[in-house]
């Protein structure tokens, strides 16, 4: 994506590809990062719960769920390095 938009008109952030193996190689496990990040449970919580989706409080709670099964997280979405990173980029977009 950053060949095509530029490294100016781009945020990079997460985990590398490398780092991604490192961590599934370790015993990767969504649920315990998703029950010691504080940040990373509430926004799960909210969106199983129906927190943006109130006319369909259950239109979400597959997508958590597979997320937080074992396996589930292939990608390693909630790995903590990359869901901090994100929301400091998030925030950094959004602020500036």
């Amino acid at each position: 994506m950053a060949e095509e938009v530029g490294n100016d008109n781009i945020f990079i952030f997460g985990m590398t590809v490398e780092e991604v193996e490192k961590r599934k190689h370790e015993g990767y496990n969504a649920r315990e990062f998703y029950e010691k990040n504080a940040e990373l449970k509430q926004v799960l919580d909210q969106i199983k719960n129906g927190y943006f989706s109130p006319e369909n409080p259950e239109l979400f709670h597959d997508i958590v769920n597979s997320l937080l099964c074992d396996g589930g997280d292939q990608y390693v979405y909630l790995g903590l390095k990359s869901f901090s990173i994100f929301l400091i980029a998030f925030f950094l977009v959004i602020c500036f």
